[in-house]
């Protein structure tokens, strides 16, 4: 667990600490809608987990090492070489990435940048070249648990805006859920990336079927 120590302040780079977030949401939103924009080749729809009836849906909406998703327990990593690793409690399947872009993942996008700038702030912290930024409890009404945010807090790169940490509380039916983001260092997906292998191999067997043991998965392939 990333363990961060802060310093409130309310002043960053190009205004305020606010502002300067809502700077970096922007500027990655202008980025992403760049010809040069790449997604992965797979959607995995993950089977639920626990007591939970919903199911998640994993989006990578991004280039290397910057994403969201709308998980509740899986975790993401992105790779400095366009490798996609998705981590469920009991299974983990590598994904590659291409040229198509999943609509729906930009509208997650969207709807989530909406939904922080429409928040009131309750902290926005400065520490180095790390930033915070936590918002005030909300809940959204509607079966959809997506973005009934409960409460949201970022961490950034105060100098690149580049996503380190995003993490979320919310309601789904009837239950407090807890969704955690982490992006992993150069350094840690460097050491990583020596132990992989062909990530269609670890999703399709010789003739092209989905494994078996990934019977409880969806994989959508959008190339």
């Amino acid at each position: 667990m990333m363990i961060l120590s802060f310093t409130s302040t309310m002043t960053g780079a190009g205004g305020s600490c606010v502002e300067h977030v809502r700077e970096c949401l922007d500027k990655h939103l202008a980025w992403l809608n760049s010809p040069s924009w790449k997604s992965i080749d797979y959607v995995v729809v993950t089977a639920s987990t626990g007591t939970a009836a919903f199911t998640d849906t994993v989006h990578v909406v991004s280039g290397p090492r910057y994403f969201y998703s709308t998980s509740k327990t899986n975790s993401l990593i992105v790779t400095e070489d366009s490798f996609v690793t998705i981590t469920h409690p009991a299974k983990t399947v590598l994904l590659r990435k291409g040229q198509a872009q999943p609509e729906s993942a930009m509208q997650n996008w969207n709807k989530l940048v909406s939904e922080i700038v429409g928040r009131k702030v309750l902290a926005c912290d400065i520490a180095g070249n790390q930033l915070r930024f936590v918002t005030d409890p909300k809940k959204k009404n509607g079966a959809n648990a997506e973005f009934s945010m409960e409460q949201l807090s970022i961490v950034i790169n105060n100098e690149t805006c580049r996503l380190i940490e995003l993490e979320r509380t919310f309601i789904a039916n009837g239950r407090k859920q807890l969704q955690k983001i982490t992006v992993l260092s150069s350094k840690e997906v460097e050491e990583e990336m020596r132990t992989r292998v062909d990530p269609e191999s670890l999703v399709y067997d010789a003739k092209g079927k989905l494994k078996p043991e990934l019977k409880n998965y969806v994989v959508k392939d959008l190339r």
